[in-house]
């Protein structure tokens, strides 16, 4: 019986140093998890400043000589012209050139007019970059600047509306070299850039393109002509920016932006988000943390995007999917934010600026050669097999599948924003 009364009071004493154990060392526990984190924040950190530093290095290296569109190549870096071009523009606003370009009910052409001859010299800068025979440019990728965010797209609407001018006054030639030297501009600019400049690269295709159709138009150019412009799309078909481009150095870009911004709150300023994000135990309370991850898993989607870039839009479509869904599954804060506002801005289908704008330039290469040769070439859809045409006695229709990569027999329009099938239609 006396044994049995030591007993309890010796279970009790167990129990309170356990307990006492259990209360002191929670806070060791919370004190040792603590740096452990701050440790592994700072060691992720820096390991992800490290890997854009030699990325950046990497494409800084890159051998910037280039052949031209057009004529025989100059001397010099095309972005010592380029950079003038854009620093002449100044606060311009081009809203003349806007409306003027895109057809507007309100265009005003006397006004149109008056502002491509008060930039006479961004346009003739912009020709001297395009004639150069290399373009060496170095991305300002720890501090960039957004001073000049939208100028490419300002003259990309310059030259294309005095384009317009030189064929209303009988100079298609001069326009078409012009437009040339947009494009050549836009391959320039996506090259070794990041997500902005990607982005604007496509801008100024899309307009100098848009308005390049209209030089295939009847009587606009003669037959040696147009042959002429066949073999510079064909020229500027071989050497088109891809999405592979992009995708290599898109991460680089966020790298450096999460690196610039540091936490959390800055990134939600940054990007108009209104919803809280914050850290959870996953990433031990760390908005760094959080960050890196959500970097490490762009470089990951970049890593297959690039190689969904050299599939078949089919198996390349797939990809996309697939990626975008991991995005929304993710348990990142960051991540499940931003595929919240991608699905807000854009439709279900999955897309690609770049293959579209190629197949836009190769529905024009053609008809170009059909126009000069009387016999279609087979080019390949960018979206599908070979782009499809269907020529009548008084129209010629040609067109892409589009992204939803199913033929509605020519049933769309140039934007693929507003058809299924991408078309380029003209008079016969």
């Amino acid at each position: 019986m006396e044994a049995m009364g030591n007993a309890k009071p010796t279970r009790l004493r167990v129990w309170a140093i356990a307990a006492s154990c259990l209360v002191l060392g929670l806070p060791m526990l919370a004190f040792f998890l603590q740096i452990y984190a701050k440790r592994t924040e700072e060691r992720r950190w820096e390991e992800m400043r490290l890997w854009c530093e030699r990325a950046a290095q990497e494409a800084a290296t890159r051998d910037s000589k280039r052949p031209v569109l057009r004529g025989e190549a100059l001397e010099g870096n095309a972005w010592e012209d380029y950079d003038k071009a854009i620093a002449s523009l100044g606060s311009t606003k081009l809203n003349p050139a806007e409306s003027f370009f895109f057809k507007s009910p309100d265009a005003d052409r006397a006004k149109t007019l008056e502002v491509v001859r008060s930039h006479a010299t961004a346009l003739e800068a912009l020709r001297r970059g395009a004639s150069r025979g290399s373009a060496s440019r170095k991305p300002e990728w720890e501090r960039p600047s957004g001073s000049s965010a939208n100028k490419p797209y300002l003259l990309a609407l310059l030259a294309a509306c005095k384009s317009r001018f030189l064929v209303e006054e009988g100079h298609p030639l001069e326009a078409m070299e012009l437009l040339l030297a947009g494009a050549q501009y836009a391959t320039d600019l996506a090259r070794n850039s990041g997500d902005l400049d990607a982005l604007n690269a496509q801008s100024v295709l899309s307009i100098v393109l848009g308005e390049m159709r209209g030089l295939l138009e009847p009587g606009i150019l003669g037959r040696e002509d147009q042959a002429e412009l066949a073999r510079h799309l064909k020229l500027l078909d071989e050497r088109f920016p891809t999405e592979a481009d992009y995708y290599e150095l898109s991460p680089v870009s966020t790298g450096f932006d999460l690196l610039r911004k540091g936490s959390l709150q800055e990134i939600r300023t940054s990007m108009g988000i209104s919803d809280p994000i914050k850290p959870t135990w996953r990433y031990g309370f760390s908005d760094r943390l959080v960050l890196v991850d959500a970097f490490q898993f762009q470089l990951s989607c970049c890593r297959q995007m690039k190689t969904a870039a050299g599939k078949p839009w089919k198996d390349a479509r797939e990809i996309f999917t697939q990626v975008a869904a991991d995005g929304r599954s993710s348990k990142n804060p960051l991540l499940r934010q931003m595929a919240i506002i991608s699905e807000k801005l854009s439709d279900s289908r999955p897309r690609n600026l770049f293959r579209e704008t190629r197949a836009q330039l190769r529905l024009m290469r053609m008809l170009a050669v059909y126009r000069t040769e009387d016999a279609l070439p087979t080019l390949q859809d960018p979206f599908g097999l070979h782009l499809r045409s269907s020529i009548t006695s008084s129209q010629i229709r040609m067109w892409s599948v589009g992204p939803d990569g199913i033929d509605d027999g020519g049933n769309g329009a140039w934007d693929v924003r507003k058809s299924a099938d991408i078309v380029l239609n003209v008079n016969r």
